[in-house]
């Protein structure tokens, strides 16, 4: 027998309300997706935040061109903890190895441009890591040195062997112990033939630029053979002579003729005027991108007051100080120098030293591994007061700007007890400018033939009696072309 089939029009009305009710609830519970709360996501690097590690790193910097490279390293490694996956850490790590450097700690310095390699990006600065790299280890790799002295070597860029039996020489003196190489950036006064000396140079400079004529490029082709035996090439640049301007451009400085009561034309530049301040940027720029790996800046030529006198100087002191120099007053004894007089070799001290610093930064913005020294004489270590009438110079105001390294420039008469006076000299200017930063001792090597140097080089390096971390800067006389 059929069961007989349920219609919906049979289920009473409060039963197809509860079905109708169950399916709904069924079918929201099969339809709505289960509520799974996702990680949250870690937020990207904000602009404020890049602009905060911006701004320490900019700080970090200032140090160590202030040559506070304690502070650097400091701010630095608190910076790496802080940010250690920032996009910026490559250029912390990198001015974390300039300012180790600078502080001496060459191998921490080396462990920082090893990660600066290691995480790529910036092909520059990865460049300018291996470069640095490179002339850290040189020592380690290059030829023997004598009781680990660095020993420079000064000489004419005319002097140079010719190309066929340069590489042989530069091998002969890297085994004496010679570590680096000196040469001028062009030639500073023209030499006459009466002389007795080099025959007269073309004005012009050795190294390839826009700025000068370029006599020859003779840096650029010593680098790579200097470099090839382990050995640094290091330019001196001396802004106060350089035979290659044309004094028709007005940049000379003023001498004061005390007789006629008038001015002329000095023998120097005139460090203080703007528009050669400007080509002296270009100028140094361009040596820069030469492949040299440091930069001396000469001291100020010596003279009296009255025969290096700047317009600029003049009225900027007079701007300054509300003083009007009087070129009269520079004559006689320092003694009676009346205070306007010492105010403006106060102001053109520290002037020289900014200017000189505006280049040295320029020279660090081409290439950010360049070694900047400067110059100094050596009666500005032993008599300040003297030194600062004749040169115009003070170490205290130079040590103010973050130089690399200094060299010590002799007496241009020495007195018979040089040797035993070197090492006070040695012992203040360690007081002085402070243990942080290399120093050379400049000193005069006798002549002789060119090509037998190596004969002679190990037996003044062995003498010359230095204490450990002072070098030896030899200064070759001019003479004839080999």
């Amino acid at each position: 027998m059929k069961r007989p089939a349920y219609q919906w029009s049979d289920v009473p009305v409060t039963g197809r309300l509860a079905l109708l009710g169950l399916a709904c609830v069924l079918l929201w519970a099969g339809c709505a997706a289960p509520r799974v709360s996702a990680p949250p996501r870690p937020p990207a690097p904000s602009e404020p935040s890049l602009e905060i590690q911006r701004r320490l790193l900019r700080d970090a910097q200032e140090l160590h061109r202030q040559g506070r490279s304690r502070a650097a390293v400091q701010l630095l490694e608190r910076w790496l903890r802080t940010y250690p996956r920032s996009p910026l850490a490559p250029d912390a790590h990198w001015w974390l190895g300039r300012s180790y450097e600078q502080a001496g700690d060459l191998d921490a310095a080396l462990a920082q441009y090893r990660s600066v390699v290691q995480a790529g990006g910036d092909s520059e600065l990865v460049a300018a890591a291996r470069n640095r790299i490179a002339a850290l280890e040189r020592p380690a790799a290059g030829p023997p040195r004598l009781a680990g002295k660095q020993t420079a070597l000064g000489l004419s860029a005319q002097r140079l062997p010719q190309p066929p039996l340069l590489e042989n020489w530069l091998r002969s003196l890297a085994k004496t112990g010679v570590t680096t190489l000196v040469l001028e950036a062009g030639t500073e006064e023209t030499r006459s033939p009466k002389s007795g000396g080099a025959p007269a140079a073309p004005a012009g400079v050795y190294f390839r630029t826009d700025w000068a004529l370029t006599v020859q490029d003779t840096i650029g082709q010593l680098v790579p053979l200097a470099h090839r035996q382990g050995m640094a090439v290091y330019v001196t640049v001396n802004p106060w002579r350089m035979a290659w301007v044309d004094p028709a451009l007005g940049w000379q400085a003023q001498a004061y003729d005390a007789a006629g009561g008038q001015f002329r034309p000095s023998l120097f530049l005139d460090l203080f005027h703007p528009a050669f301040q400007e080509y002296l940027v270009g100028l140094v720029t361009d040596l820069a991108g030469s492949g040299v790996d440091g930069v001396l800046f000469r001291a100020p030529p010596g003279a009296d007051p009255g025969e290096r006198l700047s317009r600029f100087a003049r009225e900027a002191v007079e701007r300054d100080f509300g003083i009007r120099l009087d070129p009269e007053s520079l004559r006689g004894d320092q003694r009676s120098y009346a205070p306007e007089v010492w105010r403006w070799l106060g102001w053109e001290s520290r002037q020289s030293v900014k200017v000189l610093d505006r280049l040295a930064q320029a020279v660090r913005k081409r290439s950010a591994t360049m070694q900047v020294g400067l110059e100094v004489h050596e009666e500005t270590i032993t008599e300040p007061v003297a030194a600062l009438v004749r040169y115009r110079e003070d170490v205290l105001e130079a040590n103010q700007s973050a130089w690399d390294f200094y060299v010590i420039t002799p007496r241009p008469s020495p007195s018979p007890g040089q040797g035993k006076g070197r090492a006070g000299v040695v012992t203040k200017a360690v007081a002085l400018l402070g243990e942080r930063r290399p120093i050379w001792m400049e000193t005069r090597l006798q002549g002789g033939d060119l090509m037998k140097l190596d004969e002679r080089l190990p037996a003044a390096i062995a003498q010359a009696g230095l204490p450990p971390g002072i070098g030896l800067w030899y200064v070759m006389p001019a003479g004839s072309v080999p």
